[in-house]
């Protein structure tokens, strides 16, 4: 397409109702996610398998790091703080998602 032909069809666009299409999108979606706020699961570090936990502290200690666990201050995720050298990061993962995933990873990311 050439650059003439691009710009024709970017007058034809209603930029006004696009607009309007994504804040209305955005409202909805803003809007269902306050609907569920508080029904999901609840981060608990009980749930997370020790074996992996200790095995991501093992790797991120063999470098001279350190892992700090948490929780967010809702207690909505888990909060892991990850120091390595003078980098520090927190990282937060849902309950919906797997944290014992998450930590076997690191773990052989800093293993590697």
């Amino acid at each position: 397409m050439t650059n003439a032909k691009v710009e024709r069809e970017k007058g034809k666009r209603d930029v006004k109702e696009s607009r309007q299409g994504r804040d209305t999108a955005a409202v909805l979606n803003r809007l269902e996610r306050r609907k569920r706020r508080g029904t999901s699961e609840v981060a608990d570090w009980r749930n997370a398998d020790p074996v992996i936990v200790v095995a991501a502290i093992r790797a991120v200690a063999a470098v001279g790091g350190a892992l700090r666990f948490g929780y967010t201050r809702d207690f909505g995720a888990f909060a892991i703080g990850i120091y390595d050298g003078e980098e520090a990061t927190t990282e937060y993962i849902r309950p919906s998602e797997n944290v014992d995933f998450f930590l076997q990873g690191l773990a052989e990311d800093f293993a590697s």
